[in-house]
């Protein structure tokens, strides 16, 4: 599964401008996850992805998953 996420202390607001995607797996479907990495999130000041790296979604398109 691909999530976003981001830290508590930036509250509510902080998928604005703190948001991260993350990678995680079960052993089954119905859990217990398991983070496995960070896949995507913003390079900072200065880059279009600089911030809001949120809602993820994956397209299967020729063999190949695209986020």
């Amino acid at each position: 599964m691909f999530y976003s996420r981001w830290k508590k202390e930036y509250g509510f607001l902080g998928w604005l401008t703190h948001s991260e995607v993350a990678h995680a797996v079960p052993k089954n479907p119905a859990g217990p996850w398991e983070y496995k990495e960070t896949v995507l999130k913003g390079r900072g000041k200065g880059y279009r992805d600089a911030i809001t790296a949120h809602n993820p979604k994956i397209k299967y398109f020729e063999g190949k998953y695209y986020l």
